[in-house]
């Protein structure tokens, strides 16, 4: 094993067991928010992307196809590209009304 495939190891080790942390953590705060009405702060958006940094740093080419997944998973990503998305729908709406 070559010491660019350690570094990549551990840059891989690293940044997915923080990353998938945070996801876990994420689902932690929504689900008290949802049962118990608790609100907490959370970090969204910044536990799929280092997860996703993460599993591209990782030298098995298995785990690099699925980099993509975490974005998916984290709730925090998944409400705020929701949300982009119905702006510019309700948006892209109100300009073809305007035309």
């Amino acid at each position: 094993m070559h010491a660019s495939d350690i570094f990549r190891w551990v840059l891989a080790i690293l940044f997915g067991v923080f990353g998938w942390w945070l996801i876990i953590y994420n689902f932690a705060v929504v689900y008290f928010w949802l049962v118990r009405r608790q609100h907490h702060s959370w970090i969204p958006l910044i536990g799929g992307f280092f997860a996703l940094v993460g599993m591209a740093f990782c030298p098995l080419l298995q785990v690099r196809r699925f980099a993509f997944i975490p974005l998916f998973v984290d709730t925090g990503y998944c409400i705020l590209a929701l949300t982009i998305g119905l702006l510019m729908e309700l948006f892209a709406r109100r300009k073809k009304n305007d035309a």
